[in-house]
C-alpha cells in the first residue's frame, strides 16, 4: 500500500490521503475502506458483464464509475487507466484492446484491494 508518495508506475491507493480525509480515525477509515473496496468490486464485476455481453454503454459507464471512485481515493495511475480504456470505447469496434486494457486494470486492482487488507 502506498503511504502517500506516488511514483509514476505505482498502481496503489494512496492511504495516508485517505487516513487525512477520515481525520486519522480508524474507525472512520476502516468504514471509508470497506466502501471503496465495495464500490471497486461492484465496478470490475460490472465491467466482466458488460465485457461478456459486449454491451459497450454499460462498459462505459461502468469504467467511468470505476474511474470517479478511484480519482477520489488517490489512486490518480489507475483512474488514468480507466480513462484509456474509456477511449478505446469510445471508439468502438476495438473489443480485443478494451478486453485487454480492463483484464490489465481488474488485475492491478484486485491486486491493490489485496494490499488495502495488510
Amino acid at each position: 500500500m502506498n503511504q502517500g508518495n506516488h511514483s509514476a508506475g505505482d498502481y496503489s491507493f494512496d492511504l495516508e490521503m485517505l487516513r487525512k480525509a477520515t481525520a486519522n480515525d480508524p474507525e472512520r477509515l476502516s468504514t471509508l475502506l470497506k466502501a471503496l473496496v465495495g464500490s471497486v468490486e461492484e465496478s470490475l464485476n460490472d465491467i466482466r458483464e458488460s465485457l461478456a455481453q459486449r454491451d459497450q454503454q454499460l462498459l462505459g459507464q461502468s469504467v467511468h464509475r470505476l474511474k470517479g471512485t478511484l480519482a477520489m481515493s488517490g489512486a490518480a495511475n489507475m483512474a488514468e487507466h480507466c480513462c484509456r480504456c474509456l477511449d478505446l470505447i469510445k471508439q468502438s469496434g476495438e473489443w480485443n484492446e478494451v478486453e485487454q486494457i480492463s483484464q490489465e486494470l481488474d488485475e492491478t486492482l484486485r491486486n491493490s484491494l489485496a494490499d488495502l487488507h495488510r
